[in-house]
């Protein structure tokens, strides 16, 4: 498993998914959007598709890489990060 999507629209820019990400996954940036910045280091956790209140974030039932991830990203344009 790995984070393969953090849904815009869904997001309320909390920060808890950055909080809660024990290996620092997940970033936000200065506009307080979330982003997936070390997919690769995702320990598959799971605690930030838990702790985020608006069920924005999707774990997928692969490791994957960043080259798996911009191939999402593409799939679901406009919705992810």
């Amino acid at each position: 498993m790995a984070i393969s999507n953090i849904n815009r629209e869904k997001c309320v820019q909390c920060g808890m998914c950055e909080n809660f990400c024990p290996m620092d996954v997940i970033r936000v940036d200065s506009n307080k959007r979330p982003e997936i910045k070390y997919v690769e280091d995702c320990m598959l956790c799971c605690l930030c598709e838990v702790r985020c209140p608006v069920k924005a974030i999707t774990v997928s039932p692969t490791k994957g890489s960043k080259k798996n991830l911009k191939k999402t990203e593409k799939r679901n344009q406009g919705t992810s990060l």
